[in-house]
């Protein structure tokens, strides 16, 4: 069951990027964005996860990313007056990374979320108006890297912190083999 979610997770990830173009902080070499690190995994987060899955191993955890994370982000004049804001976001161990973003509601403005490197495996997007199902609630593709870039091109070049159309609530971290 969940190999077979993990499968059609995959395709609609590659469907949702198969229109991908470099994101606009990669193309502008901006560097590495302000970084909200979690703290490493603990053995009793692990515990839980196995506990409240009922199942003796577990691929990864769902750990919740505090607003004051993703407020870290900066907003970037870049030279053609595009408003682009940016985010790292470190989870320490991690293979891969998804993010879940809510009341997402990036109109014509577009999200990418990447590793160090946008054409890293699993990066996911572009993203814009509702989302992946429209409904502003989704699930980002597996980002390979326990660092992800979070990317959003605002539609008007005026944008400023507060306009920010969407929430990083959680993240999955996820690993190689079982810890």
């Amino acid at each position: 069951m969940i190999a077979r979610f993990l499968v059609a997770f995959a395709c609609l990830s590659a469907a949702a990027g198969s229109n991908r173009q470099p994101p606009p902080g990669a193309a502008a070499r901006l560097g590495l964005p302000p970084v909200a690190a979690l703290p490493a995994v603990t053995a009793a987060e692990i515990a839980k996860a196995k506990a409240s899955a009922g199942i003796r191993e577990v691929a990864g955890i769902h750990r919740v990313l505090p607003a004051s994370a993703w407020k870290k982000g900066r907003w970037t004049k870049l030279k053609d007056g595009t408003s682009l804001w940016r985010l790292a976001i470190r989870s320490p161990g991690a293979a891969g990374l998804r993010l879940h973003f809510q009341d997402f509601q990036a109109g014509a403005g577009i999200v990418w979320v990447y590793g160090g490197q946008p054409d890293q495996p699993g990066s996911s997007g572009p993203f814009s108006g509702q989302g992946l199902w429209e409904n502003g609630d989704f699930w980002t593709g597996v980002v390979e890297s326990e660092l992800v870039i979070v990317e959003y091109k605002a539609d008007r070049p005026n944008a400023s912190r507060r306009s920010l159309p969407f929430r990083l609530t959680e993240i999955s971290h996820l690993w190689r083999g079982v810890p």
